[in-house]
């Protein structure tokens, strides 16, 4: 991945970051524009071309389609992952999002370590079945974690 694809993405993982964190959401237009980025650069002569946008774009989609039915992320959080597959590929967008659950699973598990190393060991008990009341449910804010994990992949696929 060339330095030209790397920049855009992190400008546009760290403004839709921003956007998130300081309105709770992306906006649309930020994104519409990042995607079609994607495609631009996917046409030069070294891009991956219109299959790669798809493919990744599809990719990193269909593994949070479940998670955002579900209401454990945000739709902000899916298109984040849509546009950023868009830009890396599938195979790294696997790897983003996969970066991405590991700081989510491990920054769950120092906060519960923190907060009581005891609970730590009931942590399986704890997390209850999934059939919880709906006003239990909390989407998870997964764009800091998704906009990291997508940011060090672009920048190890262009390292070499």
């Amino acid at each position: 991945m060339s330095l030209v694809a790397v920049i855009p993405l992190l400008a546009y993982l760290s403004v839709a970051a921003a956007c998130d964190l300081h309105r709770g959401r992306i906006p649309h237009w930020w994104s519409a524009l990042a995607f079609a980025g994607a495609g631009i650069v996917a046409a030069l002569p070294d891009g991956r071309g219109a299959w790669g946008v798809t493919a990744g774009a599809a990719t990193a989609a269909a593994v949070l389609a479940g998670p955002t039915v579900l209401g454990v992320v945000t739709r902000g959080d899916l298109g984040l992952a849509t546009v950023a597959g868009a830009w890396l590929g599938p195979g790294l967008a696997l790897q983003g999002i996969g970066l991405a659950c590991a700081t989510i699973l491990l920054a769950t598990i120092g906060l519960v370590a923190a907060r009581s190393p005891r609970l730590l060991l009931q942590l399986p008990h704890a997390l209850g079945p999934l059939t919880a009341p709906a006003r239990a449910h909390v989407a998870l804010p997964c764009t800091l974690p998704l906009a990291a994990g997508f940011a060090a992949t672009a920048l190890l696929a262009a390292r070499g």
